[in-house]
């Protein structure tokens, strides 16, 4: 698989780039503050590998195992 199709994927499923204000990352998991959470496709991100998403107010944190760190870079370098 190519991991940038796959982040590309996984940052439109997150509402676009202009839909994300923060994004971390703590060993596995990915944690996204959006504008808008109502935007977001949880379903599509979980058949691109989630292994589960929690959703607190304008924040998702998503178990994504060890490519948290380069979405957190892959989102960091779009904006």
């Amino acid at each position: 698989k190519d991991i940038h199709i796959e982040m590309n994927k996984l940052v439109m499923y997150l509402g676009g780039k202009d839909n994300i204000i923060n994004s971390e990352y703590n060993l596995s998991r990915f944690k996204v503050t959006l504008k808008d959470v109502s935007l977001v496709d949880k379903e599509a991100i979980q058949k691109l590998g989630a292994k589960g998403i929690v959703e607190i107010d304008n924040q998702l944190k998503i178990i994504l195992g060890p490519t948290s760190k380069a979405l957190k870079k892959y989102i960091d370098d779009l904006k």
